[in-house]
């Protein structure tokens, strides 16, 4: 066994990193990404309330920044539809 194996170094998926830096972590702006594009799905936004919302939900996850991209996307889309309905 490798002891500089990452699989067996780190048990479940990797927290990202802190989100207020500019620009935007690959991860971070994955999760938003993500996030924004599945709302959009449920919720059609324009041009400025996509802006609007990629903000409001870069500071709800910038308060939890030990979570990973796949409870942080979770998240935010749950924050999302509380916020907007």
């Amino acid at each position: 066994m490798d002891s500089k194996s990452p699989e067996t170094s780190q048990p479940g998926p990797p927290a990202f990193p802190p989100m207020r830096r500019a620009p935007l972590e690959g991860a971070v702006q994955k999760v938003i990404d993500r996030v924004i594009e599945t709302f959009g799905m449920m919720r059609p936004l324009s041009a400025d309330e996509t802006e609007h919302t990629r903000e409001v939900l870069l500071d709800f996850l910038s308060k939890r920044p030990e979570t990973d991209e796949h409870r942080a996307a979770v998240e935010g889309l749950t924050f999302l539809r509380n916020l907007k309905t």
